[in-house]
C-alpha cells in the first residue's frame, strides 16, 4: 500500500515529501521539490532543447515513474483525508491542469524491430536508464481487472498490461493508476502502442496531454521537434530500501 506523501509550500516550490517510486525492481523514497510555475516562463521547447537548458541548474524534466508517483503520493493523502481535494489551490491542480493541455517529461521511446522497445526515462541527463518493453500493437485500457476484466484480444500475453505500465510508470498495480489518473485528469488511462512498426532512430519524447482525447494516455508520444512546456523537478533526498544498491 502505498503511503501519503507529505507536502510543504514555499513561495516557488512545493515541498513533496516521502515520495515512493520503485525504479528497476528497487524500492526508493524522494524528497522532491516542484517548481510552482511552468519552467521559462512557460515557454514551449523540444525535449532535447529542456534538456539542454536545464542541465546543470536547478530543475530538471520529470521522467514519467516520478511524475506519476508524485501524484498517486498526494492521491494517497487525499484519500486519508490528510489533505483538501482537489481544488484551484491545491499541488494537484497544477498537474491536473499541466495534463489537460501538454506537458514534456524526461521519457523517450524507441522502437526496436523485432525486439522489446527501449523505455527510456532522464534521457540526457547523468541519471538516465531505461527499461524495456514492447510498444508495437493495439491500445489497451490500464482499468481495475477485478472490475473491468480484460478483453479477450487483450489477454494475449503480446499485451503484457501490467508490464507495459510497470517500464513507463514503474507500477503495475492497474487499479492504483487507474484511481490516480481518473481523479487527476477526469479521464480513463490508456496505454497506447504504434499499430505499425516506425523507424525514428532519434526516439519518440512523451508529450503527456489529454485535451483532445477522450481518454489520457500514459505514454502519448510526440516527434523529437515536438515543443511542449515543462514543469521543474529536483532531488533533494532519495531512500533506497535496504540491502539494495
Amino acid at each position: 500500500m502505498r503511503i501519503g506523501a507529505h507536502v510543504a509550500e514555499a513561495a516557488d516550490r512545493y515541498r513533496i515529501a516521502d515520495v515512493y517510486c520503485a525504479v528497476k525492481g528497487v524500492d526508493c523514497t524522494y524528497d522532491l521539490e516542484w517548481s510552482k510555475e511552468l519552467l521559462d516562463g512557460g515557454a514551449k521547447h523540444t525535449q532535447e532543447e529542456w534538456v539542454e537548458l536545464t542541465k546543470g541548474g536547478e530543475w530538471s524534466l520529470p521522467s514519467i515513474p516520478l511524475l506519476y508517483a508524485t501524484m498517486a503520493g498526494l492521491y494517497a493523502n487525499f484519500q486519508s483525508r490528510k489533505m483538501p481535494p482537489l481544488g484551484p489551490s491545491t499541488v494537484l491542480s497544477r498537474f491536473s491542469a499541466d495534463l489537460d493541455d501538454i506537458l514534456m517529461t524526461s521519457t523517450r521511446i524507441f522502437l526496436v524491430d523485432g525486439k522489446d522497445d527501449r523505455v527510456v526515462h532522464d534521457w540526457g541527463y547523468d541519471s538516465q536508464y531505461e527499461n524495456t518493453h514492447e510498444l508495437v500493437g493495439g491500445h489497451c485500457y490500464v482499468r481495475d481487472p477485478q472490475v473491468f476484466p480484460q478483453p479477450a484480444e487483450e489477454l494475449d500475453p503480446h499485451y503484457r498490461v501490467e508490464e507495459g505500465t510497470e517500464a513507463i510508470m514503474e507500477c503495475r498495480n492497474q487499479r492504483e493508476i487507474e484511481s490516480v489518473i481518473k481523479y487527476v485528469t477526469g479521464k480513463v488511462p490508456m496505454l497506447a502502442r504504434w499499430e505499425v512498426m516506425v523507424r525514428c532512430p532519434d526516439g519518440f519524447p512523451i508529450v503527456l496531454g489529454g485535451k483532445h482525447w477522450d481518454s489520457f494516455g500514459i505514454n502519448h508520444f510526440g516527434m523529437p521537434e515536438d515543443k511542449a512546456p515543462a514543469r521543474g523537478v529536483r532531488i533533494v533526498g532519495e531512500w533506497k530500501q535496504p540491502g539494495k544498491d
